[in-house]
Order: C-alpha cells, then structure tokens, then sequence
C-alpha cells in the first residue's frame, strides 16, 4: 500500500507540474536587486587558464597549478564569507584575521579596507615542490579586468584551527589578465594540498590612487512596472565613487524557443515514473546541490517555479548580484531549496548553474553568480526553483 508521505510527493509533484505547464511564472515579480560583495558560488568558470611560473636563479620554470571542481572546504568556507558579508552585511576584509586585515592595509597603503569586495572564489590545487622558490601566478580571465584595476590575492589552506590566509598584492598588467607572486616561505605551506583563492578589488576601482575615496555601494531601486503579461521589473544599483553609475536590471522575459524546447524535456523527465527531478542535470550540478544543501535531502527537491531572466546593464567584473523575487508559491525559510539557471549554448544545449538561493519573509532571493551574468545579458536563461515538498496550504 502506498503510503502517506508517498500520496504527498506524488500530489505535490503532480501540482507542480500544472503550475509549470499552465505558465504561473506570470504571477512571479522581481522586487529588487543589489549587487553582493561576495560571491555566493564558486568562480572557476571565470578563469580561462591559470599557470604558474618559479622564480629561480637559473630562470622560470613552469609550475603545476590546476583548478579544482568545488570541495567540501571551498563551499563551506564561501558559505560562511557569504552570510558574514551578505547576510549580515559586514565588510568583507572584516571576516579575515587581525593579521590579514593589518596585510590589507599595509597593501592598501593607508586605504580603507572596507570598500574592499571579494569579486573571485575558488580553490586550485599546487604541486609538490622540489626546492624553495617564489612562484608568479596568471590568470586569464573570461570576464573583464581593466589593466590598473585595483586586485589583491587572498590564498587560504587548511589548518588545525581552521583556514590560515595570506593576503598578496596582485595586479592587472594586461587585460583580463591578474598576476600575482606567492614568496616560496608561502609556498611551502601551500604545496601539495588544495589552496583557497579569492579576489579582493573595488567598486568601480580603477587604480590604486581612488582606494583613498569613498566607494560606499548606494542602493537606489526603482518601483516595479507592468508590461503586457509579463512583469518587467527594474531594479537600479547606483555605484558612487566613480564617474556615472552603474545601473543593473535582472529582467523577467518571454520564452524563447529553445527555452520551450528545453522545457519539454524537462516536463517529459519530471513526469516519468521514478525519475529523481534532479537527475536530469549532470554530476557538477548534483554536486554542487548537495554541498550547498548539506542538511537537505536533494533527492527529494521539486522545481516549484520556473521562469525567464535576463540582465540589463550588468558590468565585469562587479562581482554576483542578489535578486528578490516574489513567487506565488509560499516558500519556507525551513526548507531546503535551491535555484538553478539553464543558458543554451549555440547548438540549443542547456548548460545548468546551481545559484544561492533563500527566503527571507515572503521573498526568495537569488544570488547570480559573475559567471552567469555576462552570458544573461546575451540570451535569456530558464530560472528553476526547487524545495523540499512544501506543506500543504489550507
């Protein structure tokens, strides 16, 4: 016999599918978004190559440095930055120790640490090392880093008490490319285990000279408008401290044809007999999943909304931007959840991204990853949103 909690999957799966296939997405608004000072998802898909060099005596001599899929150890650690940064809106520098904030500033040379964002997150794992040496890092960025943009590198490892840091003075010498040297005292700490590696720049940060001006992000939202039947929300970020503004607009758009044709695939997975929802995205994607939901049982996620976005005037590398959607679906802050945007590729392939996601009061806000938001202002992504079975409403 079939039993209770089974006839509720089932019926909660069944009401989902009808919300998705009757469009309730034109009941959903975008309130308001803000840029996050830091990133709520790892960044290595911001990176087209990293290579490392040693500095001997007898000349360079190439370094293994690799990029790694995310860990234990990156998401967990990203997750605390986030809610210090995010959450309870603390500058960033201000999570580090007192000997890494005194680094900053010695780096800074008298700047204010504070105005400081982390615009980068990932870890990358060095190979051993034979002998002492300092090693010159580059990174080819597939965002956009002016040269004399204002970076500095903060490398992480494991520890006893927790994770050490050092904060390294890097620099933007061409564009996209960051460079940065870790002294071989350093790398000896480092070698042969997995490194964490952020970014630390500022908003709009053209140089070193402008660490000595304000640069305090001003929120200025625009009330929501309507547009035939779908929601056009515009939502500005105004940031001071440089010449203009930049102005970014999460947007609900109208489905395209490849989102359609993606959504038929998706409704023909969703409604087969014993299929896991979200076994239909690939192994990065579970993964990922579960390691930002670690107390959720992923297994038991069901996409409760679905809808179109894109982004308007969003600009590189000015790190992730928070969302705040209101859904007609009642979300629990309890409940785990999760968003998951799809963004088709020139052959109408879907690639998924999992995005941070949570409830606050009745909004869902939704963190987009830097990654994801260069390609958003090209074409329109499917938004997925997924909860743990959701009590039934009276």
């Amino acid at each position: 016999m079939m039993r209770k909690q089974e006839k509720r999957w089932i019926a909660a799966m069944l009401a989902v599918l009808m919300l998705l296939l009757c469009g309730a997405a034109l009941g959903s608004q975008v309130t308001e978004a803000e840029y996050a000072n830091a990133p709520a998802n790892p960044t290595q898909d911001n990176v087209a190559e990293i290579r490392a060099l040693l500095q001997k005596a007898a000349g360079e001599e190439n370094y293994p440095l690799s990029l790694l899929e995310p860990s234990a150890l990156t998401m967990d650690t990203l997750g605390e930055i986030f809610d210090f940064v995010n959450v309870t809106e603390n500058p960033v520098a201000r999570y580090f120790p007192e000997e890494v904030q005194n680094e900053l500033k010695s780096i800074l040379e008298g700047g204010d640490i504070d105005v400081l964002y982390m615009a980068e997150f990932m870890s990358v794992m060095p190979g051993a090392l034979e002998e002492s040496a300092d090693a010159k890092v580059e990174m080819d960025m597939q965002i956009e880093y002016e040269p004399g943009r204002l970076v500095i590198a903060v490398l992480g490892r494991a520890a006893e008490d927790g994770v050490s840091w050092k904060a390294l003075k890097a620099e933007v010498p061409l564009q996209n490319r960051i460079v940065f040297e870790i002294p071989a005292e350093e790398l000896a700490l480092f070698a042969g285990q997995e490194m964490l590696l952020s970014v630390l720049s500022v908003k709009p940060g053209t140089g070193w000279e402008e660490v000595q001006t304000t640069l305090v992000p001003q929120k200025n939202f625009i009330p929501s408008k309507n547009s035939s039947e779908i929601i056009y929300v515009e939502e500005e970020v105004v940031i001071s401290g440089g010449e203009g503004s930049v102005d970014c607009r999460i947007i609900l758009v109208d489905e395209t044809e490849e989102i359609k044709a993606e959504m038929e695939k998706l409704t023909a997975w969703f409604t087969a007999p014993g299929k896991v929802p979200l076994a239909y995205f690939d192994e990065n994607v579970n993964a990922e999943a579960a390691l930002l939901l670690a107390q959720a049982n992923v297994q038991m996620l069901i996409p409760y909304e679905k809808t179109q976005v894109m982004a308007l005037k969003y600009e590189e590398p000015y790190g992730d931007v928070t969302a705040r959607f209101l859904f007609p679906t009642p979300f629990r802050a309890e409940k785990g959840m999760v968003a998951l945007i799809g963004l088709p590729d020139a052959e109408g392939e879907f690639h998924w991204t999992v995005l941070h996601t949570e409830v606050k009061e009745r909004y869902t806000e939704i963190t987009f990853s830097s990654t994801v938001l260069p390609v958003l202002m090209e074409t329109p992504g499917l938004l997925l949103v997924m909860s743990d079975i959701l009590p039934e409403e009276n």
